[in-house]
């Protein structure tokens, strides 16, 4: 179960890490609003960081058995 745990952290910290060094570095640098790069950057660390959402069922189907076997039941198999 602490194996899962890491594992969640792990992936919500990969995931938002992008979005929050961003939006630090957004207020002492203004420069980074002028950049032809900046809405795909932020639209893909936006979305790398809500993904995280869709991340989640799949660690706890992957690393608990009871998870698994209520996704089975739920979805039939």
């Amino acid at each position: 179960m602490i194996k899962m745990l890491i594992v969640v952290v792990a992936c919500f910290t990969i995931c938002w890490f992008p979005l929050m060094v961003y939006w630090v570095l957004k207020y002492p640098f203004p420069s980074i609003d002028d950049h032809d790069l900046n809405p795909y950057l932020f639209t893909i660390f936006h979305m790398l960081a809500l993904s995280h959402a869709c991340f989640n069922p799949i660690i706890c189907c992957w690393m608990n058995s009871s998870v698994r076997y209520g996704f089975m039941c739920t979805f039939g198999n």
